[in-house]
């Protein structure tokens, strides 16, 4: 950086390309099973959306009626949401990426 009439400047080189390297490294600590600091929970770790889980859709006003619906498919980042899985005529399906939409996943809740 230099300072020029009281104003800091960044230099021309203020950016330099980094090259990865194509090694791959080893994880610092892998646990073993009868490790006394790994502390295990009660139940399964599970993914946050898994098949079959009910799930409320939280998107819309106090007024309008929550949906309730199903997660139907996983594939990859592409999650697939049944709404109004009882009701013919409301039934709709929609598909999110669980990468890019995140901000709409965050108000599609489990259903406990």
């Amino acid at each position: 950086m230099r300072l020029y009439k009281g104003i800091v400047v960044m230099g021309l080189n203020w950016f330099k390309k980094i090259k990865l390297s194509n090694t791959i490294s080893k994880p610092l600590f892998v646990p073993q099973e009868d490790d006394p600091e790994v502390v295990r929970g009660p139940q399964e770790a599970r993914p946050k959306y898994y098949k079959g889980m009910r799930v409320r859709d939280r998107r819309k006003g106090v007024v309008v009626p929550q949906e309730y619906g199903r997660v139907d498919d996983i594939r990859g980042d592409q999650i697939k949401i049944v709404w109004n899985i009882d009701d013919k005529e409301k039934k709709k399906e929609e598909i999110f990426n669980m990468v890019e939409d995140t901000e709409v996943l965050s108000l599609i809740v489990a259903e406990v």
